[in-house]
């Protein structure tokens, strides 16, 4: 790196991890070094260097953004520098997800989820604790619809998101439940999170 973009130390992003104050984090490997490894960030996004143009609009510009490749070369300042030109303030996981994972840091599996997720309106505590798990751990660019509870199917097929499939009573519907083990997946224990605002 020749020091004219942003770094940011592993264990410094560490720290912040499910915390307000955690960037958007932007994985920018190859989908088949994805593949091979099949282990991301927690809470990071996986998007194409090459699409940064499309995907740039999608990130909240009130948040500040990290992105890493492989081993924290020019995929990443390439992709700083065109977010940077947007105005958004962004900087390289320093050594990428290589440097990462060298350190032992938490990662999860890489799960195909939907972005958009229609549920009962009035929700009660696990509907709270969800969406507070998908935002600060699997995809802070989640979208979460509230509705009347006859209308949960209607506005999922409306939209395309997942939604809550629960008929009746209590019983976990299947995508909370992926939601359950994509928690238990983060190579790193969720209690170590508490306290952490």
């Amino acid at each position: 790196m020749d020091g004219s973009q942003p770094s940011v130390l592993p264990t410094d992003l560490c720290d912040v991890l499910g915390t307000a104050a955690a960037p958007i984090i932007v994985d920018l490997r190859s989908d088949a070094n994805l593949a091979a490894i099949d282990r991301l960030v927690p809470g990071a996004i996986h998007r194409s260097p090459e699409d940064v143009e499309r995907w740039w609009r999608e990130l909240p510009p009130s948040r500040s953004v990290v992105v890493y490749d492989r081993g924290g070369g020019p995929a990443s300042e390439s992709v700083v520098g065109e977010l940077a030109r947007h105005g958004i303030d962004a900087g390289t996981l320093a050594g990428g997800f290589a440097g990462w994972h060298k350190r032992g840091l938490p990662t999860c599996r890489n799960i195909r989820l939907p972005r958009k997720w229609v549920t009962r309106g009035h929700p009660k505590i696990d509907r709270i604790a969800c969406p507070w798990l998908i935002h600060r751990f699997i995809n802070p660019l989640a979208e979460f619809l509230y509705v009347p509870a006859d209308r949960v199917r209607a506005v999922a097929q409306e939209t395309g998101a997942g939604h809550d499939r629960a008929r009746r009573g209590h019983r976990p519907p299947r995508s909370r439940a992926r939601m359950r083990r994509a928690g238990r997946d983060l190579a790193w224990p969720l209690h170590q999170l508490s306290g952490r605002s």
